[in-house]
């Protein structure tokens, strides 16, 4: 397999690599390979500091975003040995997939006690968090990233079930899930997906596509 054709991961585990995954050329359209800053979806947080100020125990602060990004830039030297020439060709033929990033924020600090209404105000520090990461990888070099929105977290298992006590005019009656959950996350990814949009128009080279759930 040629070097191009790697697949390189940050997950909760930390970085690792892989020459032995094969990528189709006809899903990949135009491209060898894929960088995937898999920030896991079920670890990530944007705000660690923010939730440890505010007495919230939670187990996930040593993988919040920036730590993931960091892994991704201590793993850059094993894939770029020529200095900058290297990484922008591996950038160039690369989709960066970025996310799901911001559930967790949510989820955490609403079981933690903090108000539906404090955590709506944590939405843009969420949402300009991702963007400032996003604006960190194009100035390694990226040129070519997705990145997803957040699940509709009032249908997810774990907060209907932790929820269970909600009353019925809490839930949509046509799929049964949690209204004022899934506008949080309507409104997280709508603020996203402006965000998204004034990235690209300031970085006009790059292609930025926003993946809905």
């Amino acid at each position: 397999m040629a070097d191009e054709d790697v697949l390189v991961m940050a997950n909760n585990a930390g970085c690792m690599t892989s020459q032995s995954m094969l990528i189709s050329d006809t899903w990949l359209m135009k491209t060898a390979s894929i960088i995937a800053l898999w920030i896991d979806s079920w670890l990530l947080t944007t705000l660690p500091v923010l939730v440890v100020e505010m007495g919230i125990e939670t187990q996930y602060e040593n993988f919040s975003l920036g730590v993931q990004l960091g892994w991704f830039k201590e793993m850059l030297p094993s894939l770029c040995t020529n200095a900058s020439s290297d990484c922008n060709k591996l950038f160039e033929g690369s989709l960066v997939l970025m996310g799901t990033i911001g559930g967790n924020d949510y989820d955490n600090t609403l079981t933690g006690g903090i108000s539906l209404e404090e955590v709506e105000s944590f939405v843009p520090i969420v949402v300009n968090t991702i963007a400032s990461a996003i604006n960190e990888l194009i100035e390694l070099g990226v040129v070519t990233l997705m990145v997803p929105g957040i699940v509709p977290l009032g249908c997810t298992a774990n907060n209907l079930a932790y929820y269970t006590n909600s009353a019925a005019e809490d839930y949509d009656p046509k799929t049964g899930c949690l209204t004022w959950l899934n506008k949080l996350s309507e409104y997280h990814n709508e603020l996203l997906r402006i965000e998204l949009n004034r990235i690209q128009e300031l970085h006009p080279h790059t292609t930025i596509s926003y993946a809905d759930y």
